[in-house]
């Protein structure tokens, strides 16, 4: 039972990913692609991309009331929390 359970969670997380993918390939231009062989080395791109693009923007993270998350972070924050079981 707690197998079937792993792979409906795993299957959310491809959805969602392949979802926050799709995104940034329309905002980025770039070319993630995620499937089930590949989430772990795409995922791990897409977070290198994010923290290379606000380095380059200038963008500082930012958290707590009265602030405003970037683009960047928003992506970052989601393949981030979306990931964190997986090991990179």
């Amino acid at each position: 039972m707690c197998g079937n359970t792993v792979e409906k969670n795993e299957a959310k997380m491809h959805i969602k990913l392949s979802g926050i993918a799709d995104e940034m390939n329309k905002i980025y231009f770039k070319d993630f692609e995620i499937t089930k062989e590949n989430i772990d080395y795409e995922m791990h791109r897409m977070i290198l991309f994010l923290k290379n693009k606000m380095k380059e923007e200038n963008i500082e993270m930012v958290s707590g009331s009265g602030k405003r998350k970037s683009n960047e972070q928003k992506l970052l924050d989601f393949v981030n929390n979306n990931g964190a079981s997986r090991k990179i």
